[in-house]
């Protein structure tokens, strides 16, 4: 139709009306959200004292220094399919197809960061604060356009240097991954949002764990004062051996007391014949069957073990203070030529210890201990579940998905992962790192000849004791590993031969002397199902 058509003109000179100039913006902001519209992940970094430095050193060295930072960071957002939209000064703003992509970025850049740190000099450090968020924008000409950048930029601001912060959203796209482990940072008030938003804090490096100066030993909800209890009380059994003499303490402490005379006896005691009786507890535990259920012969046959036990170890001393404690949790503290008795089933007539009490053990050892690097325990702690890796025992991949499901009822404090089937050893030894906690449900072997070839068997070989001896000194090993494994718990007594420095007496020992700071483990018989 031509410019000076009289028919165009009239129509030109129709009135329009509400309704219709609704329906066109309708039609044009349909055509915005299909063609503009986009959920993205958009990650911000800003360089943290990058003015004063300027200040200080002068805009060549600044020039220098953003340089440096371009050249590390551009090629990490890169790597993982990120982009680079734009920079702004010494800030950059990169968009990423997937939160996970955009987190391992960010830890990246840090990781680049610090190892750029060990070369330049104090003054020449490079400290980044990264925000990252995910959400719907608008991209247009290159450029990332709305609220979830502008949250994303927000968010940043928020960081400390070195740090990296996400958005609730990235937290819970992320947190199933065995690559990340994030924890729960604070709520904080931005800018354009009514209410305040969850941060969580991704952690890209080890962290030391704080010393307190009071041991925590903390009793279930509504334990605190159960049966007259006091729940502060801890009962200290401290056990040492000398040739065939064992050496007693018995006493009760407050946590963070300290006494500082303590009286102990003696007892005399076959070494031979402690063996005897350690082999005849295990024969009686590989009889329970796979699902746990004793029979009433086993019961007795294990309490009659467990109260011979207790009329050979303990003296009568020792037996009144046992029986008239009222504490509820004992720390057994053993030096290595007794980790292989099971103090845990002496039987007092009554009860099992482990039933009397909550109970854990503080192993002394000629052993040479390495640094141990751990984790500072934050909300939530990632937890690793490994369930059936042979995929042979429907039971313990049946106890695996318990586990997450009773986990997955309060995320907020445990963020768990369960793998079953395809559980490589090659896989444990990437991502053991990453989690604080891990529940092995399998199968283990235990040779007592060679106890550096007893390991959890998993898909295509078995995770070997000698295998977990490397791992020491070359990162945070988990806080807590539970192997609920067939004989995972078997131990000889550790040290006895001059060569002891460099032994392994099985999987508590070499899970330990790795780094991990508790270990729990099963010692009966997984047998297949019938």
């Amino acid at each position: 139709m031509e410019k000076n058509d009289p028919k165009a003109k009239a129509e030109d000179s129709q009135p329009k009306t509400i309704e219709q100039f609704l329906r066109e913006r309708e039609r044009i902001d349909s055509i915005l959200q299909k063609e503009f519209k986009k959920e993205i992940t958009i990650l911000f970094t800003d360089i943290c004292g990058y003015t004063e430095y300027m200040e200080k050193r002068g805009d060549l060295s600044g020039r220098a220094m953003l340089q440096k930072h371009n050249d590390i960071l551009f090629p990490v957002i890169e790597k993982h399919d990120g982009v680079v939209i734009k920079t702004i000064g010494d800030a950059v703003m990169a968009t990423f197809s997937t939160p996970l992509a955009a987190v391992k970025a960010a830890s990246e850049i840090q990781k680049g960061l610090y190892r750029h740190h060990l070369k330049a000099g104090v003054g020449d450090r490079i400290r980044v604060k990264i925000g990252v968020n995910t959400g719907d924008a608008l991209m247009d000409g290159g450029d990332v356009f709305g609220d979830a950048v502008n949250v994303a930029a927000r968010i940043q601001s928020k960081a400390k240097e070195d740090q990296i912060l996400v958005s609730k959203r990235v937290y819970e796209e992320v947190c199933g991954s065995d690559e990340v482990l994030c924890r729960l940072h604070e709520k904080v008030q931005v800018k354009g949002k009514a209410q305040p938003i969850q941060l969580y804090r991704v952690v890209w490096k080890d962290e030391d764990v704080v010393l307190e100066v009071e041991s925590k030993v903390r009793a279930g909800a509504g334990m605190a004062q159960k049966e007259g209890r006091r729940s502060r009380e801890v009962l200290h059994l401290e056990v040492t051996r000398e040739g065939n003499r064992i050496k007693l303490c018995a006493y009760e402490q407050k946590p963070g007391e300290a006494n500082t005379i303590q009286h102990y006896e003696e007892t005399s005691v076959s070494m031979d014949w402690v063996k005897t009786r350690c082999r005849e507890m295990v024969e009686t535990l590989n009889k329970v069957n796979r699902r746990g259920l004793i029979s009433s012969e086993i019961l007795k046959r294990l309490r009659e073990i467990g109260q011979v036990f207790s009329d050979e170890l303990f003296t009568l001393n020792v037996k009144e203070k046992l029986k008239n404690s009222e504490a509820e949790h004992m720390i057994l503290n053993l030096d290595d030529q007794l980790v292989h008795v099971p103090w845990e089933l002496f039987y007092d007539g009554q009860q099992f210890l482990c039933q009397r009490f909550s109970m854990g053990r503080l192993v002394k050892t000629r052993q040479a201990v390495g640094e141990r690097r751990t984790r500072v325990f934050a909300r939530p702690l990632k937890m690793l579940v490994l369930a059936d890796p042979g995929g042979d025992l429907k039971g313990a991949y049946d106890e695996g998905t318990r586990i997450r499901d009773t986990m997955d009822l309060n995320k907020d404090l445990v963020n768990t992962t369960l793998r079953s089937g395809s559980i490589t050893p090659d896989f444990i030894k990437k991502k053991i790192r990453n989690f604080d906690l891990i529940h092995f449900a399998g199968h283990s072997d235990y040779d007592p000849q060679r106890p550096g070839e007893s390991g959890w068997r998993l898909t295509g070989g078995s995770l070997k004791a000698g295998d977990i001896t490397k791992m020491a000194g070359t990162g945070a090993m988990p806080a807590l590993i539970f192997s609920n494994a067939c004989q995972s718990a078997r131990t000889e007594e550790w040290g006895l031969r001059e060569t002891f420095q460099e032994e392994i007496f099985g999987l508590a020992n070499v899970f330990l002397l790795a780094g991990v700071k508790h270990y729990v483990g099963t010692f009966w018989e997984i047998m297949d199902e019938p």
